[in-house]
């Protein structure tokens, strides 16, 4: 039997031809499973939803002392790193020695430009600049990519999980790492995070479809849960 194992939500490739060639597809989350449904025609019955994992020796056992005003960024820059820096400053003003340790890379990002795929050079380049423009802040350090033992260290050191992002995840590892290294998730209501993210200790700030997520009064909820988050 052909297992078909997914982590996006739009395969060109993916016709009826395909679908037909495998006997399960395996996708993330139940917001995953709707997009496939609704995108691309996958029959309900082909459909199972398995999520991503953790290895447990990550998070178990003593860890480092958590820095109630350490915050932790580990995803792609383009989905919500420059909506973060934009907010440093303020959080900053609620926290003084408040700092910010940033993950992954430029590398995703990169990649996706280097394929040619219309517009995305541009926003590759506009990105790049506008973060340059924004990382040399107080209390603001770049590690690029290290390994997943690395990162659920660096998750159970910081207190807070910030992804302000619009960005429509099919599951997001770095929600399940928070919540299992005890790192308060504050982040948007989107697919899958409605899923990932959801525990007691989330701080979700709900944002409109199409809306400036740097509009004051977004900006003013998300900086509220971060002191709820903190507190």
């Amino acid at each position: 039997p052909k297992i078909l194992w997914l982590q996006d939500a739009w395969y060109p490739d993916l016709d009826e031809a395909a679908i037909a060639a495998y006997e399960k597809i395996v996708v993330l989350s139940e917001w995953h499973k709707i997009a496939m449904m609704e995108g691309h025609q996958v029959p309900e019955d082909k459909l199972v939803v398995i999520p991503n994992f953790l290895l447990e020796k990550h998070f178990a056992g003593p860890g480092p002392v958590r820095d109630s005003h350490r915050f932790i960024y580990a995803s792609s820059p383009d989905r919500g790193l420059i909506n973060l820096l934009k907010l440093w400053p303020k959080i900053r003003e609620l926290y003084p020695d408040a700092a910010l340790d940033i993950y992954y890379g430029f590398e995703g990002a990169k990649k996706l430009a280097a394929t040619g795929q219309i517009g995305w050079v541009q926003s590759y380049r506009a990105l790049r600049r506008e973060y340059e423009g924004l990382r040399y802040q107080e209390g603001v350090r770049e590690w690029g990519r290290v390994n997943p033992g690395e990162i659920a260290q660096a998750f159970r050191r910081s207190a807070v999980w910030a992804y302000p992002t619009l960005f429509r995840e099919t599951f997001c590892t770095n929600a399940v790492e928070a919540r299992a290294a005890g790192c308060v998730p504050v982040t948007t209501p989107i697919a899958a995070l409605v899923e990932s993210a959801k525990c007691p200790q989330t701080r979700y700030v709900p944002v409109s479809e199409g809306a400036d997520p740097l509009d004051a009064a977004w900006r003013d909820r998300f900086l509220a849960a971060i002191v709820e988050a903190v507190n």
